[in-house]
């Protein structure tokens, strides 16, 4: 690991923070997944990072509620 991500993962954990590091991006979804119950419903705003992650993808097909597939207009 980099030094300044270390640095700056030591920074947050002094100041309380809840901290994950992801090494590659494939790792990210997994990551969050953990994080946040099954049953959990929603609300995402548009992310880059986050689609690229395949975080919204695999939230969806996990089931939880209130998360638009790209192109849909209703809530699930």
């Amino acid at each position: 690991m980099e030094p300044s991500i270390e640095k700056t993962l030591n920074s947050l954990k002094k100041n309380n923070f809840t901290v994950e590091y992801a090494e590659k991006i494939d790792d990210i979804a997994d990551i969050v997944l953990k994080l946040i119950p099954a049953d959990a419903a929603l609300e995402m705003a548009g992310s880059i990072s986050v689609d690229q992650a395949g975080v919204k993808k695999k939230l969806i097909e996990r089931g939880n509620k209130g998360i638009v597939p790209d192109g849909d207009e209703e809530f699930n």
